[in-house]
């Protein structure tokens, strides 16, 4: 008959084991994604694209290309996008909460 330190010990493998799946199942999809966005970079390169945004048509600096290879945007066009997309899902979440009254 089993005991429950093993019965539990079960049950913390299996735990681990769905955790460390989840974990490499994250890993490569972020991988994956990565190497799409370096394919898109090079076909800016070939296009004659690299380096210029895609939003605003000014040249992206040198150190953000050198620190995000696949970046599409300068650091303005960036900051506005993203809180532009926060004010959206601010406002989304605005009207989940009115839904769940």
């Amino acid at each position: 008959m089993p005991t429950a330190g093993v019965v539990g010990g079960d049950f913390l493998d299996v735990a681990q084991g769905v955790e460390q799946q989840e974990l490499a199942r994250l890993n490569a999809s972020r991988l994956i994604e990565q190497a799409r966005r370096l394919r898109l970079a090079l076909t800016r390169v070939s296009n004659g694209e690299y380096g210029v945004c895609s939003e605003c048509g000014a040249s992206i600096a040198a150190k953000r290309l050198l620190a995000i290879p696949d970046a599409v945007t300068c650091v303005a066009c960036q900051d506005r996008l993203e809180r532009v997309g926060a004010a959206v899902r601010a406002r989304a979440n605005d009207v989940d909460d009115l839904d769940t009254m």
